[in-house]
């Protein structure tokens, strides 16, 4: 208080060495007053849009990461047949869920989406975001789509669908979503994340869930001469891309480069053993994305389950990851 702030300020400069700096002034005082009346709120850099705007908690945040959509990436794998059915459900006005683990291509199909049927679109990245900030930012964009200050479509990006998110902001996305259906919106959202985590977003019915799969050997070949692999080797070579790689798009797209790069050699039978810089690369990366956002134990889990000669299904490596933890809870015991 001031009261306590005078008989400081007063001692602190009576007793300086100098005798020419022992003494006080208006400006002392004028300042003493202000430091006594003024209080000082720390507030992050990202909430002071919020602070600004005032009103609708999250308006300023979703002011601030509204944007217009990425442009499409080079090169680029085409998958119309997907990039069709989303945009078909786009267009009926429905909300569409696409999930897959990372590097499956959910962005750029959403990107893709975008340039055909609305360029105009809001994009929203919530990479990062804490569950309370995603929460206010939805309450905000349902009432922007209410009052029709929005476009046609609205993408959300790097959305999580963990039930722990689920309760910070489930209903906000409900929100959202039945805002859009009632007024004619158009709404995307890409997941962190595969499917097995939509059931609960899916209850209400108003949410169509698209798992973006893997590429078959058919769309294999074709991007093989596509890229300029010449006819006559292309069955073996997209077998042998579609073997190594299990179809995962990023995965098939650096080995295309990698063996356009070396001018498309003929296909081998050491191509099933030896090693590719690209592929490999790329599979780290994937791994380091995965161990950022799910469990340790469960990154641990899927690397041994990659390593497998034999190629998993879904449901197999569901069922042995029920059986290892019943037997690490055994063996705890």
């Amino acid at each position: 208080s001031l009261h306590d702030a005078l008989p400081i300020c007063f001692w602190t400069v009576i007793v300086r060495d100098q005798s020419e700096r022992r003494c006080l002034t208006q400006g002392d005082l004028l300042r003493q007053v202000e430091d006594a009346t003024t209080a000082y709120l720390p507030l992050p850099l990202e909430q002071l849009p919020e602070l600004l705007v005032g009103g609708n908690p999250g308006l300023g945040l979703l002011r601030l990461l509204v944007q217009k959509a990425p442009p499409v990436p080079a090169p680029l794998i085409p998958r119309p047949e997907l990039e069709g059915q989303i945009a078909a459900l786009v267009d009926a006005r429905r909300a569409v869920l696409l999930t897959g683990t990372v590097y499956k291509g959910k962005t750029t199909l959403a990107q893709q989406v975008v340039v055909s049927r609305c360029p105009e679109a809001w994009w929203v990245n919530l990479t990062e975001r804490r569950p309370d900030q995603v929460d206010n930012l939805l309450l905000a964009l349902a009432s922007e789509i209410e009052q029709g200050k929005c476009p046609g479509l609205v993408v959300i990006d790097d959305l999580d669908i963990s039930p722990v998110a689920h309760r910070a902001y489930g209903s906000s996305l409900s929100l959202v979503i039945h805002r859009a259906l009632v007024s004619g919106h158009g709404v995307i959202l890409t997941a962190q994340g595969t499917s097995e985590g939509a059931g609960q977003w899916t209850s209400t019915g108003q949410l169509a869930v698209i798992d973006v799969p893997e590429l078959h050997l058919e769309e294999i070949g074709r991007l093989c001469i596509k890229e300029g692999c010449p006819r006559d080797d292309a069955k073996a070579t997209s077998f042998i891309v579609h073997t190594l790689t299990r179809g995962h798009p990023k995965l098939v797209q650096v080995r295309l480069l990698e063996l356009a790069t070396q001018g498309w050699p003929a296909p081998a039978m050491s191509d099933f053993t030896a090693p590719s810089a690209a592929t490999q690369s790329a599979r780290q990366l994937a791994r380091q994305l995965l161990s950022q956002s799910v469990p340790p134990k469960v990154a641990e889990f899927l690397y041994s389950a990659s390593a497998s000669s034999v190629l998993l299904h879904r449901s197999v490596a569901l069922t042995l990851a029920v059986d290892l933890t019943l037997l690490r809870g055994r063996v705890g015991t």
